[in-house]
């Protein structure tokens, strides 16, 4: 095979810019058009496979033209009939401004923003992130239907760069072409698709698109702190409100990273005034950096109002990509701030959160002039809404936090340190739920509702129970004398198919308020030693159960996944033994033996 060297490369760049300035004019819209001259090829066939329409299209492609593919600005092939292609886009939570496949400069020019995925994962609803990732492709295949896209995935091919053969090349993009060809991109005009062709401006910004980003931020939405049940709060009871803090009436801060022009924004600001007439409002900071603090003025304009809303946290000038936090507490004065709110207040106030990351607010949690406290992430653009409908008991809150809220102490802990594993020994507490020892705010998982729920493990079943007389044929293999386990290599795919079994969870909602609520599954060993995890989420699953009724929630539990550790010599092995399954407070022995 041909080797690419480093002259050969730049001369193919050369070539490449000189071939694409001549082309340009010529480019077309479309491959495989009706009165494409290409039309007669096999990469144009549609009836053949992706795979074999891709190989087909490398082939006829010079050195020069293959170079001009392996970059995120892709010119386009005039004599084989390919349009320049640009893939380089984000589509994490709405389709953004960022990278070069979206343009928002023609027909569209606002997309429907959802939360940042972070504060949507609290929901722990794989439906509710299925329909927002189908509303996101609806709403990018509409752009590109009218021509503001060129392309159609927004999560790309990384090719590694450096010294290569012409094979590795080729290979590389087979695969490329090969996904363009089942998204359609060389089935000529998208809009003669039957499916997805129609899909345009009247596709994007949608009622439902919109109403799925209110359910998203509502969903997502963490209580934290509820002393003496404040809320929810009674909407003709409240005659006047503070809202206090730079977060309540910036609709930037809404989006968090990678986002795009939104189709409308209600800040908190504008969330609360649907709902109390007579709002006065204080930014307290111009920022989130928060150098300077108008405590003086805040206090006073909380000593006069009924009630006191704080919307505080960070912002993309505090926490994005390539800007790392070096303190979990909250910048500059929030902190005094907030306090100095508090005192001066004739009740209770609320504390609103908008963060990416978790904070320290142990201040806020030990102060009991601080009455309730909620994170709201980044909530897209019905964020200040959701809030809204939260605080005042239209929508019961049922996030729980995706991740562990550490104190500030853990910034001790070097960046450089990445053991999973505590070692009691040195002092070093470990990272993640699984495994980290240390002190907390909020451990992960956690989440407050308006409604008690309780939670029973299911024994009736039979077979709540791995059917373990399948080990019977094999020999337990001894670590050392407290403990034995098997291979899961051993077992085989197989006999851990066979292995699973069932699990049910039966909830009850006490009241007072129908709602949501996500029952996650935990594993417990008996003893977190030889690296096993403190414990390990098995399963999840979001149930919306009515006051006073309850639900059974199933779980397929699968020992070679769930039960199984992980050996310093990367063997997965399983406990012979006890096992135990958590929910909340509930435990279940499951016992291991063959």
């Amino acid at each position: 095979m041909n080797t690419f060297s480093s002259h050969n490369a730049r001369t193919a760049l050369l070539l490449l810019a000189l071939s694409f300035s001549l082309a340009v004019a010529s480019d077309p819209m479309f491959s495989c058009g009706p009165s494409s001259a290409s039309r007669a090829y096999p990469f144009c066939d549609r009836s053949l496979p992706a795979a074999r329409r891709a190989a087909d299209l490398v082939s006829r492609l010079t050195v020069a033209e293959k170079v001009s593919q392996l970059g995120d600005e892709a010119a386009g092939v005039p004599r084989l009939g390919v349009p320049p292609y640009k893939w380089w886009s984000e589509g994490l939570h709405g389709l953004a401004f960022w990278g070069h496949g979206m343009r928002f400069n023609g027909t569209v020019s606002a997309v429907t923003s959802f939360p940042q995925v972070l504060l949507t994962t609290a929901s722990f609803d794989e439906s509710l992130w299925f329909r927002i990732g189908q509303a996101i492709g609806r709403e990018a295949r509409a752009l590109y239907n009218l021509g503001q896209a060129e392309g159609l995935t927004i999560w790309s091919l990384s090719v590694q760069q450096g010294k290569m053969t012409e094979k590795d090349v080729d290979k590389a993009l087979t695969n490329l072409f090969a996904v363009r060809m089942r998204l359609g991109h060389f089935d000529g005009d998208p809009r003669g698709n039957a499916l997805y062709g129609r899909l345009g401006a009247a596709d994007v910004c949608t009622a439902d698109h919109k109403n799925l980003a209110l359910e998203a931020a509502q969903d997502g939405i963490v209580l934290l702190k509820n002393d003496a049940g404040i809320l929810p709060l009674d909407r003709f009871a409240v005659g006047s409100a503070a809202v206090i803090g730079h977060n309540a009436n910036d609709p930037l801060v809404l989006s968090g990273n990678y986002f795009g022009p939104a189709c409308e924004t209600t800040t908190p600001l504008e969330g609360l005034q649907s709902y109390v007439r007579n709002v006065r409002f204080l930014a307290g900071c111009s920022s989130a950096a928060c150098g300077y603090a108008a405590t003086g003025q805040a206090a006073a304009l909380a000593s006069s109002a009924e009630y006191v809303f704080l919307f505080m946290g960070l912002s993309q000038d505090q926490e994005k990509e390539g800007l790392d936090r070096t303190s979990l507490l909250l910048p500059g004065k929030q902190q005094s701030l907030v306090t100095a709110v508090a005192s001066a207040a004739k009740r209770p106030v609320v504390l609103v959160l908008l963060t990416g990351g978790p904070v320290d607010i142990t201040f806020a949690q030990s102060n009991p002039k601080i009455g309730a406290i909620l994170w709201a992430g980044y909530p897209g653009q019905a964020g200040g809404l959701a809030i809204a409908r939260v605080l005042f008991g239209d929508h019961n809150p049922s996030g729980r936090l995706p991740v562990t809220w550490y104190t500030e102490d853990f910034t001790k802990v070097p960046m450089t340190d990445m053991r999973m594993r505590a070692d009691p020994a040195t002092g070093y507490p470990g990272r993640t739920y699984r495994f980290y020892r240390g002190k907390t705010i909020y451990k992960f998982g956690y989440g407050l509702s308006y409604s008690k729920f309780s939670r029973q493990l299911v024994t009736g079943d039979k077979n709540l129970a791995p059917n373990t007389s399948l080990l019977a044929h094999l020999s337990a293999k001894t670590q050392h004398a407290a403990t034995s386990y098997y291979h899961v290599d051993d077992i085989g795919t197989v006999g851990c198919e066979q292995l699973k079994f069932p699990a049910e969870v039966e909830v009850l909602n006490h009241g007072p308020m129908d709602g949501k609520h996500s029952v996650l599954m935990f594993l417990r060993w008996p003893n977190a030693t030889d690296g096993r995890p403190v414990r390990q989420l098995i399963g999840f699953r979001s149930q919306h159960i009515k006051a006073g009724e309850k639900a059974n929630v199933r779980f397929h539990v699968s020992p070679c996944e769930h039960f199984s550790r992980t050996r310093a010599d990367g063997k997965k092995v399983i406990d012979r033994g006890s096992h135990f399954l958590m929910v909340g407070k509930e435990e279940l022995e499951i016992s291991f033996e063959a």
